[in-house]
């Protein structure tokens, strides 16, 4: 493993803190100060429904296409430096769902899936937040994933700090712990020791 490289970590909580020690010693990593938790595991089932409202006149559902990739990653606060051209591999390979104004073709929210079905990178730019564009956003790559031939089942996770986010998350998305809690994932970064 080169020095530059960085795995990412993540499981259910209670799994990922005992093998993290682990890893540390054994395999000569470090750790980020600053792990990544996010709260829920949220499966979108078959045939879910999000949405409150149409979509508005002016705007129409697309697909996101490469020329979007630099803009999609200078709006995730989680970006890579290399983070476009991940974004450019997942349009070109897997479902993702976009929103558009009629008026000039520009982006008002999107989202796609990675090769596990997680989805990432749901965003609506502020200005067209209110809409219900979240909900049709996430109700299409719903739709789509499961249309994918790939076999994979659309997955989310959200941070337990965006309680815009937890609150909006319909009860039966929820991925129940062995308590019937809803299931903490805790993703965090080691990186291999200089």
């Amino acid at each position: 493993m080169a020095n530059s490289e960085l795995v990412i970590l993540w499981g259910d909580a209670e799994t990922v803190e005992k093998l993290k020690p682990h890893l540390l010693h054994s395999h000569n990593f470090s750790s980020s100060s600053d792990p990544h938790c996010f709260d829920c595991l949220n499966m979108i089932p078959r045939g879910a429904k999000f949405v409150e409202k149409p979509l508005e006149n002016g705007f129409f559902l697309d697909s996101l296409n490469e020329k979007d990739a630099n803009f999609v990653a200078s709006k995730w606060r989680y970006s890579a430096k290399d983070e476009a051209q991940r974004i450019k591999h997942r349009i070109h390979d897997l479902p993702s769902i976009c929103i558009r104004s009629k008026s000039d073709n520009s982006l008002i929210g999107w989202v796609m899936v990675d090769h596990r079905g997680m989805v990432q990178h749901l965003h609506v730019l502020p200005e067209y937040r209110g809409k219900g564009i979240r909900s049709i956003l996430m109700e299409k790559i719903g739709e789509k994933v499961y249309e994918n031939p790939m076999g994979i089942k659309p997955f989310y996770c959200v941070d337990e700090e965006n309680d815009v986010m937890m609150k909006w998350i319909p009860k039966g998305h929820w991925v129940l712990n062995s308590s019937g809690a809803h299931q903490k994932i805790l993703f965090t970064a080691i990186y291999p020791r200089k």
